[in-house]
């Protein structure tokens, strides 16, 4: 598997013409990572990511209690990809 991220055009600041792709996962109870930055990430990358938000989760989603939902979400947005 290859990603091709534009890593240095993402970091400075530049349009960057090479397809790239996030998951932005975002969680109600996270006090580390705040839903209003998830969302602020989101808006910066929408063209080129999608968003999850999870309720009753914190900080570290695929720790806590309801981590299969989680992964199952993932799995299926990599499918979605064409990465399995």
């Amino acid at each position: 598997m290859t990603c091709s991220l534009p890593w240095k055009a993402i970091f400075s600041g530049q349009k960057s013409t090479k397809p790239s792709f996030g998951l932005i996962i975002a969680a109600e109870q996270d006090r580390i990572t705040p839903v209003p930055i998830a969302m602020k990430t989101r808006e910066k990358y929408k063209a080129v990511s999608t968003y999850k938000e999870y309720r009753d989760h914190g900080h570290y989603v695929l720790g806590e209690p309801g981590w299969e939902n989680i992964a199952q979400d993932i799995q299926e947005w990599l499918k979605q990809l064409g990465i399995q």
